[in-house]
């Protein structure tokens, strides 16, 4: 009986273990799209900047 109670103890260390992976998989995860938007966000907007400035700025004389 006592050896069965050290099974279900040892079960209960895994689930929790594996819930607390699981977990900080999911956050990072979440986190790594967060930034890969930022990313994309960023990108984009560089590319919004530089294609203004290109309209806006006088050509030089050649």
């Amino acid at each position: 009986m006592h050896e069965q109670g050290k099974d279900l103890s040892k079960i209960a260390t895994d689930n929790e273990l594996r819930h607390e992976v699981r977990s900080a998989a999911e956050s990072y995860d979440q986190k790594r799209r967060e930034l890969i938007g930022l990313e994309i966000h960023v990108t984009l907007w560089i590319r919004g900047f530089v294609a203004t400035r290109m309209r806006t700025q006088p050509k030089p004389d050649k």
